[in-house]
C-alpha cells in the first residue's frame, strides 16, 4: 500500500510543480474574468449605472447584476480608451464605495455599507437588486433572483443577512425551488434527496456548510441538476456559496446548542489565517447524545411450508453517542489562475445503544416469553488526505487534478440476549472488525466556446477492505475498483435557452476471497430550460443511471441476528438502472408571489430490495439482497407562497400527489399518498422567526416495505447583537410522543410493522449561540470543485 500511495503522491507533486512553472511568467493575469475586446468610452457626467451599461454593450457575452438600486446615483467623470471589460469597470469605479465581482460571463457590482458616512449608505434599498442583460439593455427588475434556467443565482437581501447567524438559516428563508432546509436538525434537502454542497466551488461537509457567516456571503449558485459528473454519486442539486473577496487576515467562528431536559449538544469551532500566498484553517465539530425515551413496538411472522411463528416485541432503548470530526487544511493560491491545496481530516464516532425488551413468541400454537436484552457498541475511526491542484489556462481551459487517501479502523460488537423465566438465558453475539485504505483519484479538464463548454473526466477508486467476524471465525477480503470516464457539453442556443448533454462509462470490478466478479455500464444525461420571460421558465431533463451494488450486499459472510433470523449479502446480485423523466415549471411575479410545478417520473430496472427467504439448510429465515422486477414512481408537486410579503413575512406550501410501485418474484404492490408542508419565517432588523411543520408525511414504498420518513416540526427565533447571536427551538411542538418512525412488510415470508418513537425529542427546547469574529482582512480562495473519497466497509449488516 505505501508503495503505491508514495507514486501517486509523487505522480501528483510532478504535475502540480510542471503545472507551477509554466504559469510563472502569467502570475498577475486573471484568466477567468471578462476580457473579450478593448473598449474606448467618454463617460463624463454620467452615473455609474448607466457607464456599466454602456461598458456592457461592449461586451456582448457578459451580464452585470446590480446589487442596491442606489448605484445610479453614484456619479462618473473618466475617459476610456483600449481597455478590457475588466480594466474599464475598475477605472469607472475607481474610489467610490463600490464592491465587483467577476466571472467569465457575469459581472455583479455591489455598494458598499458604511453607516452615517456617506448619502449612498443612507438611501440603500435592502429589498432590490437589479439584472440588466447588456445584449438588450432590460432590467428584469425587484428580484433577488436571477434565473439562468441552468440555475438559479441569488444574492440575498442585507436584511436576510443581517438577522441570520448561520448559514442553514439564511438558506430556509429564500425558499429556493425543490429546496428543504430544516435548520433545527441541520438537514438540507434537494427534491427529496441529498444534494452536493460547495464553498465557493469546493466541496464541503454539511458541519461547515450550514454554519458560515452569513456576512461573509456574497451569492449563492443552486440548481437541482447534479451533472453527468455528481449524477453518478446520486446527487440531486448542487448548492454554491460564494463567498466576499478580501485580503489579508484570519476569523474565528463558533457555535454551540444544548436542550434543557435532555442529552442533546451540538458544537462547532474554527479558525482561519491567510498571510501572502497561503492560507491555514482549521475545523472542529462535534454532536452529543443521550436519550433514555425510546420505546418501541414490532409485530412480525415469519412462514414456511410447516412452519408458522409469531413474534411481537415491545420495550425502550438507552441510546448515547458521540461524534466529533476534526479537519486542517493548507491553501497556495500561486496566483489567479494556479492553487493547491492540502487537507486532513478524521472522524471520530462512538456509539452504544442497550435495549430492555419483552418478546412474546408463538410457534406452531406454542407460546413462550422471554426478556431480550439487545446491547451494541460501534467505533469509527477514519482519516483521510486531501491533495488537490487546479491550474486554469488560456483560451477558457482549465484542468483539477484530486489524490484522495483514506484509512478505516472501525469496530461493531452487539449482543442479543434472550433471557428466560427459569432464569436460563441464550445469547447471539455479533463481533466484527473493520481494517482498510481507499485511494481516490480524479482529472476534470474543461473548455469554454463562447457560449459553450466541454467538461471531460475521469475517475478512479481502489478499495481494500478486511472484515474479521470473530464469532464465525471467517475473515472476509474484499477488493474494489471502480473506474469512471465522462463528457458533458452546456451552454446557451440563442439568448433564453440552455442545455446540457452529458454521457459517462462505469466499470466496476469486486472481489471478495477468491471470487469476483465485474461490470460495466453507461450513464447518460440530458436537460434543456427556456427562459420564456421574466416571470415564466421551463426546464425539462431525462437521465439513465446505473445503482452498483456496495461490497455489503454482495459478500458472502452469513451472519445470526437470533435464533430465528441471520443476515447476508448476494453474490449474484446485479446492479440496478433509473431511468428519470422531470418536468418542471417556475413562475415568479413581479411582487411576492411565487410558484413552482413538477412532473416526474422514475422507472428503475432491477430494483435492489430486502428480502427475506427460508434457509432450509440452516434452518435460518435470512434477509439479503435481491434484484425486483422494476419499481416505478410518479409524482406531482406544487410550491407555492409569497416572500417577503410587507418587507418580512416568507409563507410557503408545499403539495405533492405520489403514485408508488413496486413488483418483483410474488408480490406486486400500489401505493398512492398526498405530501405537504408549511414554512413561515419573519425577519425584522437583526430578529428572525420561523416554523416548518409536515402536514401529512412522506411514505416510500421499497419492494416490499412501506416507511414513513421523520417529519418536519420546529420552531425557531433568534437574534443577532454584533458578533454575537442567541437562538431558541422548539423541536415536535405540542407533541409529546417526539420524532416519529413506521414501517410496514407485506412479505408473504416475513411480514412486519414496526413503530418506534424518540420521546426525548418531544416538546424539546435547544437554546444555541453564535460567535462570528474577524482580525484583519479576510481571504477568499480559488474554486476547488473535485472532492474525492468514499471508502466501503463491506460489512454485511
Amino acid at each position: 500500500m505505501g508503495k503505491k500511495l508514495l507514486m501517486c503522491v509523487m505522480m501528483f507533486a510532478g504535475a502540480a510543480t510542471m503545472m507551477a512553472q509554466t504559469t510563472a511568467q502569467t502570475e498577475t493575469q486573471t484568466v477567468a474574468q471578462p476580457q473579450v475586446e478593448k473598449i474606448s468610452l467618454d463617460l463624463t457626467n454620467t452615473n455609474l449605472a448607466e457607464a456599466l451599461t454602456q461598458i456592457g454593450n461592449a461586451n456582448k457575452d457578459i451580464k452585470i447584476q446590480f446589487v442596491y438600486d442606489e448605484l445610479k446615483n453614484m456619479p462618473v467623470s473618466t475617459q476610456i480608451d483600449n481597455l478590457t471589460t475588466e480594466q474599464a469597470i475598475n477605472n469607472v469605479i475607481g474610489e467610490l464605495p463600490v464592491y465587483v465581482f467577476f466571472t467569465p460571463t457575469e459581472v455583479i457590482v455591489e455598494s458598499q455599507e458604511h453607516e452615517g458616512e456617506s448619502q449612498i449608505a443612507n438611501k440603500m434599498n435592502d429589498d432590490i437588486w437589479r439584472t440588466e442583460n447588456l445584449q438588450e439593455v432590460t432590467v428584469t427588475s425587484k428580484s433577488r433572483f436571477n434565473d439562468h434556467g441552468s440555475h438559479l443565482t441569488v444574492v440575498p437581501r442585507q436584511q436576510d443577512v443581517k438577522a441570520s447567524d448561520r448559514s442553514i438559516v439564511l438558506l430556509s428563508l429564500l425558499r429556493l425551488p425543490g429546496l428543504r432546509v430544516d435548520p433545527a436538525l441541520g438537514k438540507i434537502q434537494v427534491d427529496g434527496g441529498s444534494p452536493v454542497l460547495l464553498i465557493n466551488g469546493k466541496e464541503q461537509s454539511g458541519v461547515r456548510f450550514n454554519n458560515i457567516d452569513p456576512a461573509k456571503i456574497l451569492r449563492i449558485e443552486y440548481s437541482n441538476n447534479p451533472g453527468i459528473r455528481y449524477l453518478d454519486r446520486g446527487a440531486t442539486g448542487i448548492i454554491n456559496i460564494i463567498l466576499r473577496e478580501a485580503e489579508d487576515g484570519g476569523a474565528v467562528w463558533m457555535h454551540g446548542e444544548s436542550a434543557f431536559t435532555t442529552g442533546f449538544a451540538n458544537a462547532y469551532a474554527g479558525a482561519s489565517y491567510h498571510k501572502g500566498r497561503s492560507e491555514f484553517m482549521i475545523n472542529y465539530n462535534m454532536s452529543y447524545r443521550d436519550y433514555n425515551d425510546d420505546p418501541m413496538e414490532l409485530n412480525e411472522q415469519f412462514i414456511a411450508e410447516g412452519k408458522k411463528i409469531s413474534r411481537d416485541t415491545k420495550g425502550n432503548t438507552l441510546m448515547d453517542y458521540v461524534q466529533q470530526n476534526i479537519s486542517a487544511e493548507y491553501t497556495y493560491q500561486h496566483n489567479d489562475s494556479t492553487m493547491f491545496v492540502a487537507s486532513f481530516g478524521s472522524g471520530f464516532n462512538n456509539h452504544h445503544s442497550n435495549s430492555a425488551l419483552e418478546t412474546l413468541v408463538n410457534t406452531n400454537g406454542v407460546e413462550s416469553r422471554y426478556g431480550n436484552n439487545n446491547r451494541r457498541h460501534m467505533k469509527m475511526f477514519q482519516p483521510k488526505l486531501d491533495l488537490y491542484f487546479k491550474h486554469k489556462m488560456k483560451h477558457g481551459q482549465e484542468l483539477e487534478l484530486n489524490v484522495v487517501n483514506e484509512w478505516a479502523n472501525n469496530s461493531q460488537d452487539a449482543t442479543q440476549t434472550h433471557i428466560f423465566a427459569d432464569g436460563t438465558s441464550t445469547a447471539y453475539p455479533v463481533m466484527v472488525k473493520n481494517t482498510g485504505w481507499a485511494i481516490s483519484s480524479e482529472a476534470v479538464y474543461s473548455k469554454e466556446f463562447g457560449k459553450h463548454k466541454l467538461r471531460t473526466g475521469a475517475q478512479y477508486q481502489f478499495n481494500h477492505t478486511r472484515n474479521d467476524y470473530e464469532v464465525q471465525d471467517i475473515v472476509s477480503r474484499m477488493d474494489k475498483n471502480n473506474a469512471y470516464v465522462f463528457a458533458e457539453l452546456q451552454g446557451m442556443l440563442g439568448e433564453r435557452v440552455n442545455y446540457s448533454v452529458g454521457t459517462g462509462m462505469k466499470a466496476f470490478y469486486v472481489k471478495e476471497n477468491d471470487a469476483n466478479k465485474s461490470y460495466l455500464r453507461n450513464l447518460s444525461m440530458a436537460r434543456m430550460g427556456w427562459r420564456i420571460n421574466e416571470h415564466w421558465t421551463i426546464i425539462g431533463d431525462a437521465s439513465f443511471v446505473p445503482h452498483l451494488p456496495s461490497l455489503s450486499d454482495l459478500t458472502t459472510v452469513f451472519q445470526r441476528n437470533d435464533d430465528i433470523e441471520a443476515v447476508q449479502g448476494n453474490a449474484n446480485l446485479k446492479p440496478s438502472s433509473s431511468l428519470g423523466t422531470h418536468l418542471t415549471a417556475r413562475y415568479q411575479s413581479g411582487g411576492a408571489f411565487y410558484a413552482n410545478l413538477y412532473f416526474g417520473n422514475e422507472h428503475v430496472f432491477d430494483a435492489v430490495l430486502s428480502s427475506t427467504r427460508y434457509d432450509e439448510a440452516t434452518g435460518y429465515f435470512v434477509m439479503r439482497p435481491e434484484n425486483s422486477t422494476y419499481f416505478n414512481g410518479m409524482w406531482q408537486q406544487a410550491e407555492f407562497g409569497v416572500k417577503n410579503l410587507w418587507d418580512h413575512l416568507t409563507i410557503s406550501l408545499d403539495v405533492a400527489w405520489k403514485h408508488q410501485e413496486s413488483k418483483g418474484e410474488g408480490f406486486h404492490y400500489t401505493r398512492r399518498f398526498v405530501r405537504s408542508d408549511i414554512n413561515a419565517s419573519y425577519v425584522y432588523k437583526n430578529f428572525v422567526a420561523g416554523c416548518g411543520f409536515n402536514i401529512t408525511p412522506d411514505w416510500n414504498l421499497a419492494g416490499e416495505y412501506y416507511h414513513m420518513a421523520e417529519r418536519q416540526q420546529y420552531i425557531y427565533a433568534q437574534y443577532k447583537l454584533k458578533n454575537w447571536s442567541f437562538d431558541i427551538t422548539w423541536h415536535c411542538p405540542f407533541n409529546s410522543k417526539g420524532y416519529e418512525y413506521k414501517s410496514e412488510c407485506w412479505s408473504k415470508v416475513h411480514p412486519l410493522t414496526h413503530r418506534n418513537n424518540i420521546g426525548n425529542n418531544g416538546n424539546m427546547i435547544t437554546l444555541g449561540v453564535t460567535w462570528n469574529a474577524n482580525f484583519g482582512k479576510s481571504f477568499k480562495k480559488s474554486e476547488k470543485t473535485l472532492q474525492n473519497g468514499g471508502y466501503d466497509s463491506g460489512i454485511v449488516r
